[in-house]
């Protein structure tokens, strides 16, 4: 996951972000050392820009999906698992791209470029292994269709037709909702695990990269920048992992 960083945004991106941040206090919540900070920051040049342990958590998180990919070419079906988490992968690096272009910052859309390149892929790779009829997803494979094109319509429609700061506002608050989908995705396979006490259609690397990804982000939200629209979605989904985790500990890992 890569939120926006709030700090030194040129116009009209500060003014979007502070119209987004509006209604929630900014103070951190509570203050690190330098180092820590540089860490959570900047700790790795990308030419201009520069990103922390947060940024490269998200690519962890990004390439998770890779094993599971394998598996399910292997077995030549995606047997329980959901279709949420990669559909949702999609939509989410999608929304972010466009909003780090609305806010000319590329340290968002640049990080966000392989979530919603390799979302692409692994939902396509799911479709074409998935059953016919199949409703677990949760919903159709046509559900999900319809609903990614439903969700980036309305981003492009906020990004063309909306005033450049409105339009930033919007669609950064339109990415803290698919956001929370995003992570909260494997969640619609707890209550088949939960019933039959095998985690097969859960994928620990995921699970792993959330607690990561999501912990971190929540650090650097909650410590440099006091912004709720990073730590509170992000401490949402770390949540959601530890629950994906829990089951593994509870069950085992399904082989």
């Amino acid at each position: 996951l890569v939120l926006p960083p709030p700090p030194n945004l040129p116009r009209p991106a500060a003014a979007a972000t502070a119209a987004a941040l509006a209604a929630a206090p900014s103070a951190a919540l509570c203050q690190v050392s330098p180092t820590t900070q540089w860490l959570l920051e900047s700790c790795v040049p990308l030419g201009s820009v520069s990103m922390g342990l947060p940024g490269l958590a998200a690519q962890y998180f990004f390439l998770s999906p890779l094993t599971t990919m394998s598996q399910i070419r292997t077995d030549g079906t995606v047997g329980s698992r959901p279709l949420l988490p990669y559909s949702a992968m999609f939509v989410n690096g999608s929304t972010w791209v466009a909003y780090g272009l609305l806010a000319g910052h590329p340290a968002i859309w640049l990080a966000n470029v392989p979530g919603a390149v390799l979302g692409a892929i692994y939902f396509a790779t799911y479709v074409r292994y998935c059953p016919p009829g199949a409703t677990h997803l949760p919903g159709t494979v046509t559900n999900h269709y319809l609903g990614a094109a439903a969700f980036l319509c309305a981003v492009a429609a906020a990004s063309l037709g909306l005033p450049e700061d409105q339009a930033a506002t919007v669609v950064g608050l339109m990415g803290n909702v698919i956001v929370l989908v995003m992570f909260g995705g494997p969640l619609a396979a707890m209550k088949q695990v939960i019933q039959t006490k095998s985690t097969a259609a859960l994928a620990l690397p995921v699970a792993i990269a959330t607690v990561v990804n999501c912990s971190l982000w929540t650090t650097y939200g909650a410590t440099v920048t006091g912004d709720p629209y990073i730590w509170f979605p992000n401490g949402i989904g770390a949540l959601f992992g530890v629950a994906q985790v829990a089951l593994f500990a509870r069950y085992g890992i399904h082989r």
